[in-house]
């Protein structure tokens, strides 16, 4: 799998009904087993995923089992917001990440931009994206080296 991230999160099981530490894997950012908590900000400058200064990220993130029953949790989505941590919540199809060849989606800034652009920036972005649920225009993300 490779060098990943994770977020950190207070969560209640929902099999066993314990409180435990939920960790959320994620591959964006400076990818070096970094953990996080939501409001923290990613680090950047080492084995980086994506590029720092986007407004608005939606990375995929595998959970991890319960540490107290090892029950399976879901997949989580984790919305970073100007290079900050803003929260994960349990993915429900809205995004799909194996269509963009990535671990995450940049949300794109200004909708109507991507219309305007011309057919060569829209290749340099790999191309918008519809999203199936909001229509929102996004466009695929990959390592960049």
């Amino acid at each position: 799998m490779g060098a990943f991230n994770a977020l950190v999160l207070k969560q209640t099981c929902p099999a066993c009904g314990r409180k435990i530490e939920l960790r959320i894997q994620f591959k964006y950012g400076d990818t070096w087993q970094y953990e996080y908590s939501p409001g923290d900000l990613v680090r950047w400058g080492g084995d980086d995923i994506g590029r720092p200064g986007r407004k608005h990220v939606v990375v995929d993130g595998a959970a991890e089992d319960c540490p107290a029953c090892d029950h399976e949790l879901p997949d989580y989505e984790v919305h970073v917001e100007n290079d900050r941590i803003a929260r994960a919540v349990p993915q429900a199809g809205r995004y799909d990440f194996a269509a963009g060849g990535g671990t995450f989606i940049v949300l794109d800034e200004y909708r109507g931009w991507s219309r305007m652009r011309s057919r060569s920036d829209r290749d340099l972005t790999r191309g918008p994206i519809p999203s199936p649920t909001t229509g929102a225009r996004v466009t695929t993300g990959r390592p960049v080296r």
